[in-house]
């Protein structure tokens, strides 16, 4: 894990060494400021530095432990390692900068100056050698005898100096060896050669003695940027960096190398020891120091440390959550005075979490005296606390002067009142002899926010003489409405209001574009004149109330001196900036006191003169000042104002309008009736309570006609004022002992139908309050003329709630007869619920009323009743003239089975009831349905479309109620609407003449021949119906072909029993599931009346194609030869509503009847009856909950056929038993196989329930 530590050592690192396991670097500040020689015991955590007056360029510490240090200014420092002095100058400065050092043998320096390779000795500093240089030097070493000299220059020449032989150094050869300046240079450890890095990013290896021939080390995987420093390592590695930001690492006499990443560009390189392993330091232009562990074999591991420098320690500080280790901070970064310190000084004031902090970060700012504090400074203007803001302020001025203008101008450019007034008050101190400072605080009349432009207006004042009004005319150029008005304010207040110049710029803003400033202008102008003044307050409180505002209103001062201390100018600044925030609250000498009581003053005491202000404002271009001088007038009751407030009562402004309104009240000239009532027509409602209220009072002595006005308005809220006046008349005409004016009551009973809702629900209450027309049921039959449904039901309300008074049922029945659905609704649900919802008097009153949705409900509610009476009022339904009420009722006579009421429907005027009196007596075989049904048949096609519908309903009605009659006699009626254009009257008609054919009548069968050559498809397969049923199999081949046989195939197998015995058994595998299950209750009917002692049905149905036929086919067969046990098998199956669901309840010998019926049919054998009997199995519908539909079926059917039944019910049990040809060990053995089989159905549910029933079976 990487450990981080930060120190104060400031500046970029230009080289870095270690020494006795310390890393040891010299910096240089980029702003020329002195740095130090820094060491770092990476162990401890600890830093070490001796000062030097400059800057360190380059840095060698000797093999004798010296260190020695070119320094920024051209000199070379040294001092010893272990030594805790101060550096020394070495000798004298050099020409040019220092661009290396390195330690040569003999005592001796090399060091690179310029184009000047300089040989010093190092005691003393005395130049011993001074060798040319062919360009000037860059980096500088030597092998590690000393007498070898590597020279790289700035534009890629490498210089090598021999003193191997010799007591002082010679040029040797030189060679340019670099596209570019060579930056670093590397002896090797073991030869006689030196490695050179430069900006082309490339690295030679060269031999330096005899001629120079470099060998590119780099290769192909070298620097992407120039290379900067070289360092040797363990394990023959050689480590280099550069401005690509990564490390190389070279094996010795290898061109490739592998690369650390993640790192800053490369300023130097260093060995050192650290925890007794090698380690790898890295020096980083970000003034990092990064140090990894390196193996013997010279891998670079993880990295264990990171050193920074100032700037990082500076961030790190700010997260300090101690106040005073910030504190500490914040000055020590002070003492820097840098870039670093200014930016680190200009964040702790902005975001620091502590006010004092930041208010000592700002005031060390401007301490710093640097120039570039002025931007962090000139941010700090805008902070969110004011003693930053002002802190700053100073510290700006302290860096530019108090004299300069250009810390004033931002303070009012952040818009913020304490700086900005502040500023003010400097201005105002440099504008008595600084132009330019005078328009400035000019200028700043137009500033925001407000205290700033009056503390400008202040200051202007303060500046001028007393009996000036000089610095009110300048503020009334100000752009700002705010300091326009207070300047109009200012002239009263200062006593000017009888100069000339004054009166004449009152006249000017009382056309300024700004209404508030207009009327302050105005205002201002009527204190002017004292006795207009008076008389307007006394007649008008809210100008009253204007006008001592302006006289109270309070003038905070200015305290303006020049050269005051600082803490004077707060001590001012304060005092101004408490009062505008007293003047801002209203909490000024003014709204302190009581407004005094305005004294009366007769308006005919009011001279021309003293008008003269109103007039000249009456005559203003300005909307608002020309209506405040009219109104003015209106209130002393000049004429001259009437013209004018006609005039602006046609304005666009609402509020025009309204204040016109009341100046004509005041003015109270009946001239301006007229056109008050028509603005209580206006578009805005405000405008025309004024002039409704206006009205009142200008016409007092009329007011019905006002308030008939009012009602006629086609405003709501005017007709709401209209209705209160009205009914105040009518309360005050009575208080009076007066009659009810008639004109009131038709006005009021006006008002009930009104089209505003509030209008008329207030009307009601006011009927009923009034006891208008003698109050109880005669005030509510008064309300009942409303044309509105609501007040009617509020009417309905008040009968509800009184419903115990005498008069109150009476008038509840009336309400039937309301116009509004939804009222007579609900006054008849409330009779039903008052009489418990079996009173027939609400019923007979509904049925008589004249609204057809009562006469319906009343209807709904019979047919489901089947108490005394109900009849008669069904058959009184019946007759009604709505086709919806009879239909309802005939259905009601249908389901209570009233005979007598169809019979007589019959003969009804409506042909509707008619025909469905008598198919519902056809049902029942009453033959005296049959002229009626022929009747209908009869009618003539209509030729209007819209009674065409009706009519073709009719027919079918009839055509269906002949097929149940089965009269033969309807067949010659029947026949020509085989005909028809119609396909659904074709089939209606062809069902009836199935349904009148009889097997005997071969009129009939003829008829139904003839009809299988018809065109229709559904006429040739009715014909082949009603054959089939006749037990003719003409029409077979129409009937039962097809993929998917309907029900009426099936019945037609019925009726032809063993002729088409195959056909019905095919039914037991129908894909419709009722239809496959009405098919296997025939079957096992058919399988119990037969008694022949033969399963044969049962034993066919257990080939079935479904799984449940299969099942009952088999039980069938289990119970078979036990007729008791299969009879009771075989009622269960009748009963049976499927899984979950109650058994139907079906008496046996009903169930023993129908089976009789559909498998022998009638004593004449007749299919007919057979087909008839087994459609009473299709009442038993599984979705419905009550056997309702087939006990009514059963019960017109035994009504219909009871001789019939009688015969048959005899003949059954008269027919032996014959016992099961099986003995019930064979039958036994039979289903076994079967259950067997159905033990291993899958699937769903409804197989799972099979293949568990069987299984049950199987171990019984």
């Amino acid at each position: 894990m990487s450990d981080t530590t930060y120190y104060t050592y400031r500046g970029d690192i230009r080289a870095l060494t270690a020494a006795e396991g310390l890393l040891a670097f010299v910096t240089v500040h980029d702003e020329g400021q002195a740095t130090a020689f820094y060491r770092i015991n990476v162990d401890k955590r600890q830093m070490m530095f001796s000062t030097l007056p400059c800057g360190g360029e380059a840095l060698i510490v000797t093999g004798d432990m010296h260190v020695y240090i070119a320094g920024s200014d051209r000199r070379v420092y040294h001092r010893a390692w272990a030594a805790d002095d101060d550096f020394a100058a070495l000798g004298d400065a050099f020409n040019a900068p220092i661009a290396g050092l390195a330690e040569l043998a003999d005592d001796r320096l090399a060091v690179v100056s310029g184009d000047t390779l300089a040989i010093v000795k190092r005691k003393g500093g005395k130049v011993l050698q001074r060798l040319a240089l062919p360009e000037p030097a860059t980096a500088v070493a030597s092998d590690p005898s000393g007498k070898w000299i590597a020279v790289g220059c700035a534009r890629g020449t490498l210089a090598v100096f021999d003193g191997e032989d010799k007591k002082e150094f010679a040029a040797s050869e030189h060679r340019q060896v670099h596209q570019g300046a060579i930056l670093s240079l590397l002896f090797e450890q073991e030869e006689l050669r030196v490695l050179s890095g430069g900006t082309d990013a490339k690295i030679f290896l060269t031999h330096v003695r005899g001629a120079l021939d470099p060998e590119l080390r780099s290769g192909r995987s070298g620097h992407d940027e120039a290379v900067t420093c070289m360092v040797h390592g363990p394990g023959d590695r050689t480590y280099s960096g550069g401005r690509d930001k990564v490390i190389k690492i070279w094996a010795r006499g290898q061109g490739r190398s592998s690369t650390l990443k993640g790192l800053d560009v490369v300023r130097g390189l260093t060995m050192f020891e650290h925890k007794a392993r090698p380690h790898l330091a890295i020096a980083c232009e970000d003034q990092s120091i990064r140090v990894y562990t390196v193996d013997a074999g010279g891998k670079i591991g993880e990295r264990v440390h990171v050193i920074h420098g100032a700037a990082a320690w500076a961030r790190n500080e700010r997260a300090r959550k101690e106040p005073k280790a910030r504190e500490k901070a914040i000055r020590k970064i002070a003492a820097w005075n840098d870039a670093v310190a200014i930016d680190s000084l200009g964040w702790f004031a902005q975001n620091d979490g502590d006010h004092a902090l930041k208010v000592l970060a700002t005031e060390l700012l401007g301490a710093s005296g640097n120039p570039r504090a002025k931007g962090p400074l000139g941010d700090l203007l805008r902070a969110s606390e004011e003693k930053v803001r002002l802190t700053a302020l100073s510290g700006l001025r302290g860096i530019e002067g108090e004299r300069s203008l250009g810390p004033l101008r931002l303070a009012l450019g952040v818009r913020r009142r304490d700086v900005g007034v502040v500023a003010i008050q400097a201005l105002a101190g440099l504008a008595k002899d600084d132009d330019i400072a005078l328009d400035r605080l000019i200028e700043a009349l137009g500033d925001d926010p407000s205290e700033v432009r009056i503390a400008a207006l202040l200051a202007l004042e303060a500046l001028h003489a007393e009996s000036s009004p000089q610095a009110e005319l300048l503020g009334l150029r100000s752009s700002q409405a705010d300091i326009r008005r207070m300047a109009l304010v200012r002239f009263f207040q200062r006593g000017f209001l009888d100069r000339p110049e004054v009166l004449a710029v009152l006249r000017r803003h009382a056309a300024d574009a700004d209404a508030g400033v207009r009327k302050v202008a105005f205002n201002v102008s009527l204190l002017t004149k004292p006795k207009l003044a008076a008389a307007l307050r006394y007649r008008d409180r809210q100008l009253h109330r204007a006008l001592h505002e302006i006289e109270s209103a309070s003038a905070p001062s200015f305290e303006l001196k020049i050269g005051a201390s600082d803490a004077e100018a707060d001590k001012a600044r304060t005092k101004l900036l408490s009062a505008l925030e007293a003047r801002a609250r209203g909490e000024n000498e003014g709204k302190a006191a009581k407004l005094p009581k305005a004294k009366k003053v007769a308006a005919s005491t009011v001279s021309e003169e003293d008008k003269r202000p109103l007039l000249e404002a009456m005559a203003s271009r300005a909307l608002d000042t020309c209506l405040a001088g009219a109104s003015g007038l209106a209130l002393l009751g000049d004429p001259r104002a009437l013209g004018t407030l006609l005039q602006l009562s046609r304005e666009r402004d609402g509020n025009v309008r309204v204040a016109v309104c009341k100046s004509l009240q005041a003015l109270g000239d009946p001239r301006g009736a007229a056109r008050l009532r028509l603005l209580i027509r206006d578009g805005e409602a405000s405008v025309r309570d004024a002039a409704f209220s206006a009205l009142t009072k200008l016409e007092s002595s009329e007011p019905l006609a006002i308030a008939e006005a009012g009602l006629l308005a086609e405003h709501e809220d005017v007709r709401r004022r209209g209705l209160d006046l009205l009914v105040k008349q009518l309360r005050d005409d009575r208080k009076n002992g007066e009659a009810d004016d008639p004109a009131a009551i038709a006005l009021l009973e006006r008002a009930l139908g009104d089209a505003g809702r509030s209008v008329r629900s207030e009307a009601f209450k006011a009927v009923l309050n009034l006891e208008i027309d003698g109050g109880g049921a005669a005030s509510l039959r008064f309300a009942l003329r409303s044309l509105h449904a609501d007040i009617r039901r509020e009417v309905l309300g008040e009968v509800i709630g009184q419903i115990e008074q005498g008069w109150a049922w009476e008038l509840l029945l009336e309400l039937f007869s309301d116009p509004d659905a939804g009222v007579r609704s609900e006054a008849f649900e409330f009779a039903m619920k008052r009489t418990k919802g079996i009173g027939e008097e609400p019923l007979q009153a509904a049925l008589s009323g004249p609204y057809p949705d009562l006469r319906l409900a009343a209807t709904d509610i019979l047919s489901k009743r089947k108490a005394p009476g109900v009849q008669e009022l069904l058959a009184k339904a019946a007759r009604d003239d709505d086709e919806k009420v009879r239909s309802l009722a005939i259905d009601a006579l249908l389901v209570n089975d009233a005979d007598d009421a169809l019979v007589a429907a019959m003969a009804s005027p409506h042909a509707d009831v008619v025909v469905r009196a008598a198919a519902a007596r056809a049902t029942h075989g009453d033959p005296r349905a049959l002229p009626a049904l022929l009747g209908v048949l009869r009618e003539e096609e209509p030729e209007i479309p819209a009674l065409q519908a009706k009519w073709h309903n009719r027919i079918i009605a009839a055509l269906k109620g002949l097929a149940e009659l089965a009269d033969p006699g309807a067949r010659s009626t029947i026949l020509p609407f085989l005909e028809h254009k119609d396909s659904s009257l074709r089939a209606a008609a062809i069902e009836a003449l199935a349904g009148v054919a009889r097997p005997d009548d071969a009129e009939s069968l003829a008829a139904l021949q003839a009809a299988l050559q018809h065109a229709d498809a559904a006429v040739r397969q009715g014909a082949a119906l009603g054959l089939a049923l006749c037990g003719d199999l003409s029409g077979a081949s129409i009937l039962f072909s097809g993929n998917n046989l309907g029900d009426d195939a099936l019945l037609a197998a019925l009726a032809l029993s063993d002729r088409a015995r195959d056909v019905f058994m095919s039914f037991l595998d129908h894909k419709r599931d009722r239809t496959r299950d009405k098919a296997m209750l025939l079957m096992l009917l058919q399988e119990l009346a037969e008694g022949d002692g033969v399963p044969d049905r049962s034993l066919a149905a257990l080939s079935a194609a479904n799984p449940r036929v299969r099942l009952a086919a088999a039980q069938a067969l289990e119970n078979f030869a036990d007729h008791d046990a299969f009879f009771a098998f075989v009622v269960r199956q009748v009963n049976d509503r499927g899984e979950g669901k109650a058994a139907w309840t079906i008496a046996p010998e009903v169930v023993a009847l129908i089976a009789e019926a559909i498998t022998f049919g009638d004593e004449l054998s007749n299919p007919q009856f057979r087909a008839r009997a087994a459609r009473l199995l299709d009442a038993l519908d599984p979705k419905e909950d009550k056997q309702e539909a087939f006990d009514r079926q059963w019960r017109i059917f035994t009504e219909r056929f009871a001789a019939t039944l009688t015969t048959i019910d005899a003949r059954a049990k008269q027919r032996p038993q014959v016992a099961s040809v099986y003995a019930p060990e064979e039958l036994r053995a039979l289903v076994f196989g079967a259950y067997a089989g159905l033990s291993r159905l899958s699937g769903g549910a409804n197989e799972a329930r099979i293949r568990q029933t069987a299984i049950a079976r199987l171990v019984a």
